[in-house]
């Protein structure tokens, strides 16, 4: 991997929110500064503290800050005395002794107010091991649930998909889901042609195959992400009944992108749409290494008529009249089987095939009827994005490796494309809450963990970080799972000072 050779700033003002670019002279803000933010286990760490309009200053002000400037740099050893020279600047120049993303704050203490910015570096490891067993990624070949017609990851070539094999083969990333439904199909459909993604470079030149043959060269798992009964919007276009209703007889859209992708499950045309899906795929793509199915991600209720129907056959009451809880129960039955089904559907084609299926929060009630009718190899993916959570609960993720037991669980943490901050100092926050959530599936003992990079895989440096971030979390520094436990906790009372007590 190349250096870096352009200069980094972060310019984070700290009095009453202004920008420290547009500080005016006599107001105290500063700026660090950052030339090579990677480094080698032979590099040193180096980086400035820049103040801003530092002459303008009045000098008591300007003699005060080196003595009131702290460092809270888990990780760091100062190998120069810092001072402040002529135009503000102070350096700072040192070693960390391991691989990982190292975050870092800096504090001065002015006239009574505190003055606080955070900046991180990465330190490249000898060999790429650590924690997790299993990396990769999860994106999308065609427009899967995308607001745009199209995005930059649907319109790579087959050239493309190489390069990014070997740059995952380079780093010992080795899972990869690739979402192949959703609006359109991203694959040349014989059953559905009017729903096939024109878009979609896999659609028009069904390279997939070619593709997988050239990542298992690569150390690299392929497996084909498939929709269920969510996304579905050309086939809710195209087959308007199948299409969910709330109780006042409207379609219910997909919140997340506004659109009406939302299928019902008691339709038999609903039904066949997704299996027709799994038996294309797989008679297309008979070399991939599994399956991972994505059901309804937010509130299942529905009230079309053959979903009432069913359940009044199946309980004798009426759906409209019955509690939460119970409905809530027989939707995830009713989910629950279908799944049985479509892992059935393709172990019989492929009996030693992987099959995850993605969890989600209204079905976290039912996770011990998931545990009971779920056969063995069947593997649930937790995808949490959470970051700015700075209290400490027990998400997601806690419940199904209960049940299910943590080698049955992945973890998708989000990279670049989802809850991504535009601020800079927010995205530094949103490292630190990434680092905090992917420590708890460490701790928990979950072992694969899987970015979701959908219509954005990042730059460089976006996939570095993340990659640094999961395969060196700092739990992995803790001595067994009761003390990586306590540690994930006190990541969220004071995440600083936690890593520096494991970091000394």
């Amino acid at each position: 991997m190349q250096k870096a050779n352009r200069v980094v700033i972060l310019s984070i003002a700290m009095l009453y929110g202004a920008q420290s670019a547009q500080a005016a002279p006599g107001r105290f803000a500063f700026d660090i500064r950052i030339e090579n933010r990677f480094l080698h286990p032979s590099s040193d760490c180096s980086f400035q503290i820049v103040v801003d309009h530092f002459r303008d200053l009045p000098v008591e002000l300007r003699n005060g800050i080196l003595p009131n400037l702290s460092l809270n740099f888990p990780g760091y050893k100062g190998l120069n005395k810092p001072t402040i020279d002529s135009e503000g600047k102070i350096g700072f120049r040192g070693r960390i002794g391991q691989p990982g993303f190292f975050p870092f704050e800096v504090l001065i203490k002015l006239n009574g107010q505190t003055y606080s910015a955070k900046d991180y570096f990465l330190m490249l490891p000898e060999k790429w091991a650590g924690a997790y067993d299993h990396f990769g990624y999860f994106i999308f070949m065609g427009r899967g649930d995308y607001w745009e017609e199209t995005h930059k990851l649907a319109q790579w070539t087959l050239e493309d998909w190489k390069k990014f094999a070997d740059w995952m083969s380079d780093h010992k990333a080795d899972t990869l889901y690739l979402f192949m439904t959703g609006w359109a199909l991203a694959y040349p459909s014989q059953k559905y042609p009017t729903l096939v993604d024109r878009l979609s470079q896999n659609a028009r030149y069904n390279f997939l195959k070619t593709f997988t043959d050239y990542a298992h060269a690569k150390n690299v798992r392929v497996y084909l992400g498939i929709s269920a009964d969510d996304m579905a919007i050309g086939f809710g276009n195209l087959v308007p009944e199948a299409r969910r209703m709330n109780r006042y007889g409207d379609h219910v859209p997909n919140s997340a992108i506004g659109e009406l992708g939302g299928l019902v499950l008691e339709n038999p045309r609903t039904k066949k749409y997704i299996t027709d899906m799994f038996d294309e795929l797989l008679s297309l793509y008979p070399n991939t290494d599994g399956v991972v199915v994505m059901g309804y991600q937010l509130d299942p209720d529905r009230y079309n008529t053959e979903t009432q129907e069913q359940f009044y056959r199946e309980t004798g009451k009426e759906l409209s009249r019955t509690s939460k809880r119970e409905r809530y129960h027989w939707y995830n039955e009713k989910y629950c089987d279908f799944v049985v089904e479509l892992y059935h559907l393709v172990t019989a084609k492929f009996p030693n095939r992987d099959f995850v299926m993605f969890g989600f929060p209204w079905q976290e009630d039912d996770v011990q009827m998931y545990k009971a009718k779920f056969p063995e190899r069947i593997k649930i993916c937790i995808a949490y994005y959470e970051w700015e959570e700075k209290n400490f609960h027990k998400w997601s993720i806690w419940p199904w490796v209960e049940a299910f037991g943590a080698n049955r669980v992945v973890y998708m943490p989000t990279g670049v494309a989802w809850a991504y901050p535009l601020d800079t100092w927010e995205q530094v926050e949103r490292h630190i809450g990434t680092d905090r959530l992917v420590s708890t599936a460490e701790a928990v003992g979950v072992k694969t963990c899987i970015f979701y990079a959908a219509v954005n895989e990042g730059t460089e440096e976006d996939r570095m970080r993340d990659l640094l971030i999961t395969r060196f979390p700092v739990t992995r520094l803790a001595s067994d799972r009761d003390n990586k436990l306590e540690i994930v906790e006190r990541l969220y009372k004071d995440y600083f000072a936690t890593r520096s007590a494991l970091l000394k």
